[in-house]
């Protein structure tokens, strides 16, 4: 009976020894920022490991979708989300000596690009001129002030891949803090790539424009789109609404509001503020059918505006699945 009382005391030791081993290893858990991202997008992801060895811990990144650009055998990495929609799993596996713990978490892509001005690691994608910009990440806000007296700014937005093609919504949420005065214009626009053939003209660019502080009198919106062609710099506007409505051109000093711009899949326009429709227009389409050799390629989303103003800006979509933005995406 001693006997087998010493057995069961030398493996009960064992297996306590075994429970607290230096080379015991576990992931507790696998963190990242945000929960929706966006093609091409660079998410930080990282492993909480739970182990009284963390200088010997050794990590394998995996994913079934996009790629990293960190080394294998940190604690964190840096995954870039793949240009197509759908649920990924990125899996982090951790290693001390024989012991083994695995860990995954889901990475959803939605949106060919959004921004939510919440996180400074993507910030870098956004460039301006002849302005001043700041962010407040806890506000979910960037803000941008005119530095030039005579010049107009812009804050702007690069594509950062070539595939942005019809169709397409871009949807941005904006406010004016100050204004230059009544007869400065304010812009939201869209610039398309110019093409190799510098002899074809090309749809450059879309341009919705207005006063946001003109008075009743003024006729003041404007939605156009440029036609331009490279090698005699011709240049010409295009109306996509045709008889401007002074109600819709106005906006509200410190208020928030919508504005989109589309091109569906039988390229039609459509422009919508405050989930309302300003306009809609075949008037692309008739251009692309006399132009059949063209594919606009959308590059830069942008809203230009005069001196001495101050703008705010929210919530930022674009989406290319078909979908006509009105207001923000769910």
């Amino acid at each position: 009976m001693k006997h087998l009382i010493n057995s069961f005391l030398i493996v009960f030791f064992i297996l306590l020894f075994s429970a607290c081993s230096d080379d015991d290893v576990e992931i507790k858990t696998l963190s990242k920022f945000g929960e929706l991202f966006y093609f091409g997008e660079k998410v930080v992801v990282w492993a909480g490991t739970d182990t009284k060895d963390l200088t010997n811990v050794k990590y394998i990144w995996k994913c079934d979708g996009g790629y990293f650009t960190g080394p294998q055998y940190l604690f964190e990495n840096l995954w870039v989300a793949p240009n197509v929609p759908g649920e990924y799993t990125v899996t982090v596996t951790a290693t001390v000596g024989n012991k083994v713990s695995i860990r995954e978490t889901k990475m959803k892509v939605s949106y060919f690009f959004f921004e939510n001005f919440d996180n400074d690691l993507n910030l870098a994608g956004w460039t301006s001129s002849k302005a001043t910009v700041s962010y407040d990440l806890d506000q979910h806000k960037a803000k941008c002030v005119g530095t030039s007296e005579t010049s107009y700014g812009y804050f702007r937005r690069l594509t950062t891949t070539d595939s942005l093609k019809i169709p397409f919504s871009v949807f941005s949420n904006a406010g004016f803090e100050t204004f230059k005065n009544s007869t400065s214009y304010l812009q939201y626009r869209i610039y398309f790539m110019q093409p190799e053939d510098l002899a074809s003209p090309y749809i450059r660019e879309i341009r919705w424009q207005f006063l946001p502080e003109a008075t009743s009198t003024t006729k003041n919106l404007k939605i156009q789109f440029e036609t331009y062609q490279p090698n005699t710099a011709k240049s010409t506007l295009n109306d996509l609404l045709p008889d401007a409505v002074n109600v819709l051109g106005t906006m509200t000093e410190n208020s928030y509001e919508d504005f989109s711009m589309s091109i569906d899949a039988d390229t039609i326009f459509y422009a919508y503020r405050n989930n309302q429709e300003v306009c809609s227009s075949d008037a692309i389409r008739t251009w692309l059918r006399l132009h059949p050799n063209e594919t606009p390629v959308c590059n830069q989303v942008n809203w230009t505006f005069p001196g001495s103003t101050t703008l705010w800006f929210d919530d930022f979509y674009i989406v290319n699945d078909g979908r006509i933005l009105k207001t923000i995406p769910e």
